[in-house]
């Protein structure tokens, strides 16, 4: 098992506004270390805005779209951030959660 793949707790489902049919669903995800180049750009993005710095990171982390980080439940979001976490220089933080 791939130590950097999440099972979601709510898998993200995309579907089709006219009839409801799904068209994509997203049971797990798997995180992919950031580059120099992913940091920088978060954190050029996120304009100081500590969600917005995040959802860059896990967008980039994995091959997520900001709208589908924005439509995963709050426990899945905690691990994304963890995982996230996990790949960022020492000394370097997401910021407090709380």
């Amino acid at each position: 098992m791939n130590t950097n793949t999440h099972t979601l707790i709510e898998p993200i489902v995309i579907k089709t506004r006219e009839t409801g049919e799904e068209i994509s669903r997203v049971d797990s995800i798997t995180f992919r270390p950031l580059k120099g180049g992913d940091l920088l750009t978060a954190m050029d993005t996120s304009a100081g805005k500590p969600g917005s710095y995040l959802r860059d990171l896990i967008a980039r982390s994995t091959t997520l779209s900001h709208a589908q980080v924005d439509n995963m439940c709050s426990e899945d979001i905690g691990e994304c951030i963890e995982r996230v976490q996990a790949f960022l220089p020492r000394g370097l933080t997401t910021g407090d959660l709380a």
